[in-house]
């Protein structure tokens, strides 16, 4: 809801200004990799929940709802594109890491369904991860020996912590770093 973009009107560029905006993002972060589209296209949200994240069972859902998608001569209507995010973490960073493919909801033909997926898989590129941290500049003397030790998502909520790399150069064992890995898994109650 913090966003702004219930019932909105955007073309691609548009959105992602806009995004970039919002969450401050640094222009590095932005979705440059994407190519423009041959053809005009306009996204219209829809106007209750255009994006949810849903938080459980060790992963993230990400559902984006639209009122409205149009792609050159082509018109979709009233769908919504379910993704699927898993945790990753590699020493001091975090990320989300597409899983599987993209899921379509809405009822529509099955060439339509197909052309959707083909765009919404460029758009939510598995080869883009979703960092989780904002990290200062490489070399930061401070991160030495830190690693992410759990990274967790269950029940709408991302636990995070970071801790000293017990396998790092103080440990004396040379690549058992590589060994280690974070939790991730389930909070039992």
């Amino acid at each position: 809801d913090g966003l702004g973009i219930a019932g909105r009107r955007f073309t691609p560029a548009e959105l992602q200004s806009y995004v970039q905006r919002r969450l401050q993002l640094p222009p590095h972060m932005a979705a440059d990799s994407l190519q423009p589209p041959n053809e005009p296209v306009e996204l219209v949200f829809d106007d209750a929940e255009p994006v949810r994240l849903i938080l459980a069972d060790g992963r993230a859902e990400l559902v984006l709802a639209f009122r409205e998608l149009t792609f050159g001569k082509k018109r979709f209507e009233q769908f919504k594109v379910h993704a699927f995010y898993l945790p990753v973490t590699d020493g001091i960073e975090a990320h989300l890491v597409r899983d599987g493919g993209l899921q379509i909801e809405g009822r529509m033909r099955t060439a339509s369904r197909i052309r959707l997926h083909g765009v919404f898989t460029q758009v939510l590129n598995i080869d883009r991860p979703v960092p989780l941290l904002k990290l200062p500049p490489a070399g930061e003397p401070r991160l030495d020996g830190l690693m992410v030790t759990q990274l967790v998502l269950t029940d709408g909520w991302l636990g995070l912590a970071i801790g000293p790399d017990t396998a790092g150069p103080a440990s004396g064992v040379a690549g058992a770093g590589a060994l280690r890995t974070a939790t991730v898994g389930r909070y039992l109650r």
